[in-house]
């Protein structure tokens, strides 16, 4: 059976959103005068006597916002107190789940530079199979079939349990559209189409199974697999196979 196999060893599972995070403080709340975190989270305990007075070592300072005068908590030597001392100035990462996109939990500038990025470290290996998948489509199309695509995931199996489905969707979604289009944004295109629709009316089977890396010395090695792959499964990767569909 005719097909095309593409393989994304090492496959982006977080997107850097900023090199460094601002700075978080406690300020004085224009509304009702409580002193809160800039998220608007209130002043933990630790800052508190125990009749919920700031405590003697700290006070409120007025600072300069652009064109906004704000109250912030200092500490004794005058030096604004951090809400968020462990994470400021750290780079901001989102991990790469599918559940973020359709539930609303990220911005849509957010969602569009994650799929940026997905795109984007796909965009290489496509490029090195352009003319067989343009063949097998172009082909495909002559023959008015319809194709499937298999998806299989291999990575560390993890503790906690996560869903397949959540985790391969924006993956999924990234190499369609690069197939389909050849962008990876609205304004870069890196890609020659080679793909005319990913409908229904051309793809009508999605297929995305899992399989945990077993790590062994020099080896990797599957439970169900009747041979031993030494060196190639040894990194997290998505296999993607297209292939005629049988009905």
């Amino acid at each position: 059976m005719e097909k095309v196999e593409l393989i994304f060893e090492n496959y982006i599972r977080k997107v850097n959103l900023s090199a460094k995070r601002r700075e978080v403080y406690y300020v004085k709340s224009e509304k009702d005068g409580q002193i809160v975190s800039e998220k608007g989270k209130p002043l933990p305990n630790k800052f508190k006597e125990p009749g919920g007075v700031i405590k003697l070592q700290y006070n409120l300072k007025e600072f300069k916002r652009g064109k906004r005068k704000i109250e912030i908590l200092v500490d004794e030597n005058d030096k604004p107190v951090l809400a968020n001392p462990k994470i400021a100035g750290t780079p901001k990462d989102l991990a790469i789940n599918g559940q973020d996109f359709y539930s609303g939990n990220v911005a849509k500038h957010t969602r569009a530079k994650v799929m940026r990025e997905i795109k984007l470290s796909f965009t290489e290996i496509v490029n090195s199979k352009r003319e067989k998948l343009k063949q097998f489509f172009d082909a495909l199309k002559e023959r008015k079939g319809k194709f499937t695509m298999e998806i299989l995931l291999l990575d560390e199996e993890g503790l906690s349990n996560w869903d397949l489905r959540n985790r391969i969707y924006p993956y999924e979604k990234g190499i369609l559209d690069l197939l389909v289009t050849g962008r990876v944004s609205s304004t870069e295109q890196l890609v020659d189409p080679v793909l005319e629709d990913d409908s229904v009316k051309y793809n009508d089977c999605v297929i995305t199974r899992f399989k945990p890396l077993f790590v062994r010395p020099n080896e990797i090695s599957f439970d169900d697999d009747e041979e031993k792959e030494s060196e190639y499964y040894t990194v997290p990767m998505i296999k993607v196979v297209f292939y005629q569909s049988k009905f």
